[in-house]
């Protein structure tokens, strides 16, 4: 018989024990938050494609510089094929998350947008740009512009 008291004593004092855990324990949520990408300084052209072609070695754009500013604007230095030839805001589509670009320069207000490779494994914080220029069709030229971070 006091075996049979110990047994049920010894089962009650672990339910409770159990218990007492289980309610004790409290289930934490970690709300991590992608941060917001930030890509302001000035940026210039390590590599460029054209219809799939990679054209870097036929041209000098070692002038062409792109500076996107903090306050969500941006300016152009030395001219290419590129999106815009004037300065004016960028956007992304999503802060955190990053799919495509769009500048809207300043001397037509029409914005223009751009998929987004970021970022491109490489040496450095590297960035890509992929647009099309030209008429649509035959005479339609795609471009791969792939940026490197330099201030």
């Amino acid at each position: 018989m006091k075996n049979i008291y110990l047994k049920k004593n010894a089962a009650l004092a672990f339910y409770l024990a159990m218990l007492c855990l289980m309610a004790s324990c409290r289930s934490s949520k970690l709300d991590l938050v992608e941060p917001k990408k930030d890509i302001s300084g000035e940026w210039a052209i390590v590599k460029i494609t054209q219809n799939g072609v990679d054209i870097t070695d036929y041209a000098d754009f070692s002038n062409f510089r792109i500076n996107f500013k903090s306050d969500n604007t941006y300016t152009l230095v030395g001219e290419y094929p590129f999106l815009t030839y004037a300065p004016g805001k960028w956007a992304f589509n999503d802060p955190q998350y990053p799919f495509s670009m769009t500048l809207t320069p300043s001397d037509t207000n029409l914005p223009v947008s751009s998929q987004l490779a970021f970022p491109i494994v490489g040496a450095g914080y590297q960035m890509g740009l992929s647009f099309a220029l030209g008429c649509e069709g035959v005479n339609q030229n795609t471009y791969q512009y792939t940026f490197k971070k330099v201030k």
